[in-house]
């Protein structure tokens, strides 16, 4: 039903020629209503207005009209009507007149329940329907075009103009929401918001221009001028800030915060950018992630990304699964693909190095091109350019390396100075912390292998162990603080270090003897008197808590030896960094070999002369034996020739 009380009417009639200050055109019938209101219920004459109606009359009431000028007065200096009257005009002295029950019908207010008001048409789509600069109200639509549809909230020249059957939109401003047609819940603020919008629907838009381009996109948010300026089909949108998704056109739930976030944004979904120019640049990349001022700013067509921090994966462009965390993070990286960087400035300059881990300040800072590195802690790899395959964990550990490959460090400084030896181990705070370019090294303790620089296929297993070997390789150094001769020493093996009083093993070792490993053989020449020189001594070694007494030589003694024979070439005997001699004891079996063989000799010489010496005594006594016999036979015919003799000159005597 409509019901208009006309109180205090006047009022708006003086300031804007319209009623409730609506911009409603006067007619040529001079009066507050215009020309379509003064056919209803007539005109006045000129330069006077319509002060009120006749109750009695059985129609709208007979006008009753003023003088124009006798209505100013003193009325801004007077009251108007009490409350319950209506104003009818002026009296003589300027002030007003009014009356108890003024502009009715049959009761109390004015009301026409026969069909709509029209003010400036004579086709009303309203209860009031005001032509002209359009007006209307109920469903609140003002502006040219608006109030098609009830439900639907206009304000602004062309606001909602085209809409047929679009329910339950908001527009204000200039050309918001011109084009809807049947798209509804629809929200736009803002000059040409949502402007070429037809049947999309749940949009919201704050701003100049925002979605102004939209057609069928639905449920999208923009708040910014110019946020999701181009966006057509594109859904599930949400753009805050000046220009924030300002390109995107068919992209799927992108969320931009921040001033040209995701600006360049065309067809990528999924992607969120929060922060001033964070995705900017990004036009089919899909599912990255930028929290942070300039984070991903240039990339164009990676996909996810994620980067969390001021210029985090800045210059990235087509590189797909990175993960850049805090400032700087990736910065420069383009084209580079399954990296993780954790902390400011990690990864800062890689550019095309892929599946490379960085976790704290700084780590892996200068890579470029490197690749499947992994580094943990401040400065860890800090100047790696295209080194692969590296493992750092620990501040500063492999901080210098360079281009060296396949290396691992573990432990606060660790191959600090490795620049580009490739293939080498090292676990403990700053082993092989000297280390440049030597390979294939093992350290495992706290300054295992401190100091080799160059030395290649080491393994030191201990702090401390081989801590001074510079240069020397192929030495393997086991037990806290085991050293070999020297820093330049190779091929050499050390268990322990000078404190160990016991060392014992299951079975005996076993030493290579194959004739394939030995060049320049010959017979030992010292033997016997080689040993028989040697002054075996039992002693008790200084570190031995438990004061037994060992076996063997005094070294510098068997120094003196070796010189009194000339045997310049030996290694049994050798001398430490430290000036310690050491004597390797194993030598000195092939000597007492030796000597035994020369004592065997002589006692078979010896043996063989006592073998002839007997025979030739055996046969003498043979010889002696027969000679007796002889003599024995001889002395038997003396005998028989002595009792022949006898006979005979007892014969002679008989003659003679």
């Amino acid at each position: 039903m409509f019901s208009l009380q006309f109180r205090y009417f006047l009022y708006g009639a003086i300031l804007s020629t319209s009623l409730i200050s609506l911009s409603v055109q006067a007619g040529t019938n001079d009066g507050v209503f215009g020309d379509y209101f003064t056919r209803i219920i007539g005109g006045c004459p000129s330069n006077t207005v319509i002060t009120g109606f006749d109750s009695t009359s059985s129609t709208y009431g007979t006008r009753q009209c003023s003088s124009l000028q006798s209505l100013l007065g003193t009325l801004f200096g007077s009251s108007i009507a009490p409350d319950g009257q209506a104003m009818i005009g002026f009296n003589p002295d300027g002030s007003p007149m009014y009356g108890d029950i003024n502009w009715k019908k049959t009761a109390s207010n004015i009301s026409y329940t026969g069909g709509n008001v029209g003010i400036g048409t004579s086709a009303p789509s309203a209860k009031l329907d005001v032509v002209g600069g359009d007006a209307k109200i109920n469903s609140i639509t003002v502006g040219r075009g608006g109030g098609n549809i009830p439900n639907n909230t206009a304000n602004g020249l062309n606001a909602l103009y085209y809409n047929t059957t679009g329910d339950y939109n908001t527009a204000n401003g200039v050309n918001a929401l011109q084009f809807n047609t049947t798209g509804l819940l629809n929200t736009a603020n803002g000059f040409q918001a949502l402007q070429y919008n037809t049947t999309g629907q749940g949009n919201t838009a704050n701003g100049l221009m925002s979605l102004a381009s939209n057609t069928t996109g639905s449920y999208n948010t923009a708040n910014g001028n110019g946020a999701l300026l181009s966006n057509t089909t594109g859904y599930y949108n949400t753009a805050n800030g000046v220009n924030a998704l300002y390109s995107n056109t068919t992209g799927i739930y992108n969320t931009a915060n921040g001033t040209n976030a995701l600006f360049s944004n065309t067809t990528g979904n999924y992607n969120t950018a929060n922060g001033l120019f964070a995705l900017y640049s990004n036009t089919i990349g899909s599912q990255n992630t930028a929290n942070g001022v300039h984070a991903l700013q240039f990339n164009t067509t990676g996909n996810f990304n994620t980067a969390n921090g001021l210029y985090a994966l800045y210059l990235n462009t087509t590189g797909n699964y990175n993960t850049a965390n805090g400032s700087q993070a990736l910065r420069s990286n383009t084209t580079g693909y399954y990296n993780t960087a954790n902390g400011l400035d990690s990864l800062r300059d890689n550019t095309t190095g892929y599946k490379n881990t960085a976790n704290g300040v700084a780590t892996l800072l200068f890579n470029t091109t490197g690749y499947n590195n992994t580094a943990n802690g401040i400065n860890a790899l800090y100047y790696n350019t295209t080194g692969f395959e590296n493992t750092a964990n620990g501040s500063q550990a492999l901080s210098n390396n360079t281009t060296g490959n396949n290396n691992t460090a573990n432990g606060m400084g660790a191959l600090l100075s490795n620049t580009t030896g490739i293939k080498n181990t090292a676990m403990g705070g700053y082993a092989m912390a000297l280390n440049t370019d030597g390979s294939n090294n093992t350290a495992i303790g706290m300054n295992a292998l401190f100091g080799n620089t160059s030395g290649y296929n080491n393994t030191a297993n201990g702090v401390n162990a081989l801590q001074f070997n510079t240069t020397g390789s192929n030495n393997t150094a086991i037990g806290f603080g085991a050293q070999v001769s020297g820093g330049t020493a190779s091929n050499q093996v050390q268990i322990g270090n000078t404190a160990v009083t016991y060392a014992g093993i299951q079975v005996g070792w076993s030493t290579t003897s194959d004739i394939r490993w030995k060049d320049q053989v010959r017979d030992l020449p010292y033997g016997l008197s080689f040993l028989r020189d040697l002054r075996p001594v039992d002693y008790i070694r200084k570190n031995n808590d438990k004061h037994t007494r060992e076996t063997g030589f005094i070294a510098q003694e068997v120094e003196q030896t070796l010189k009194k024979y000339k045997y310049d070439d030996q290694g049994f005997l050798t001398k430490s960094d430290t000036g310690y001699l050491e004597l390797r004891y194993n030598d000195f079996i092939a000597m007492i070999v030796r000597g035994v063989q020369e004592i065997a000799d002589t006692l078979e010489s010896v043996t063989n002369r006592v073998n002839t010496n007997e025979s030739e005594i055996a046969a003498l006594k043979t010889s002696n034996e027969t000679l007796k016999t002889a003599n024995q036979k001889l002395e038997s015919a003396n005998t028989a020739l002595s009792s022949r003799l006898d006979a005979i000159e007892a014969q002679l005597s008989k003659y003679f």
